[in-house]
């Protein structure tokens, strides 16, 4: 593999996992029947987690971060103001089995902040991608590209409808 290839490998994973986040956020209002509303509820919740530890943690080596791909001039600042205040119960609630459940409750319905948090990581992800420079840029676009087309068996994407840019 070339350092370019090593470079440009990390995208696949950043948007595969936005295009999922963005898949469970679209199913969520069309009210699947249990148990899949609770499902993709929760992956729903797991999923603005990690774009939220995307978009905010520093480049460590380690993890894939918006960070990465701004080698050479700061990251845009990205805000989450709804995020921030639900997202330590999230982490309780939904990641980890704790004992601050109990202690801790938070008046979630599982459901009223949905669109928030959507609205919140829709802004974040345009904001990164309007501050990618190349190679990174063309990249992602082909990235998005291919995650919308048909599979190798022939069977369409189930990315192929959702809005990923």
């Amino acid at each position: 593999m070339t350092e370019d290839e090593k470079r440009m490998a990390p995208v696949l994973h950043v948007v595969h996992d936005y295009a999922n986040f963005v898949s469970a956020a679209d199913t969520i209002p069309t009210n699947p029947a249990p148990p899949l509303n609770t499902h993709v509820q929760h992956i729903y919740l797991v999923n603005c987690r990690k774009m939220f530890d995307f978009f905010r943690k520093p480049s460590d080596g380690v993890d894939i971060v918006a960070a990465d791909f701004f080698p050479f001039k700061g990251k845009p600042r990205f805000r989450f103001p709804m995020w921030n205040q639900w997202g330590k119960a999230m982490d309780k609630q939904i990641v980890h089995l704790t004992y601050s459940r109990v202690t801790e409750p938070k008046l979630w319905d599982g459901y009223s902040e949905n669109a928030l948090f959507l609205a919140e990581f829709r802004a974040a992800w345009k904001l990164f991608r309007s501050k990618l420079d190349e190679p990174y840029e063309s990249e992602f676009v082909k990235q998005v590209f291919l995650r919308k087309q048909p599979h190798g068996n022939g069977q369409p994407s189930e990315f192929r409808n959702l809005d990923l840019d």
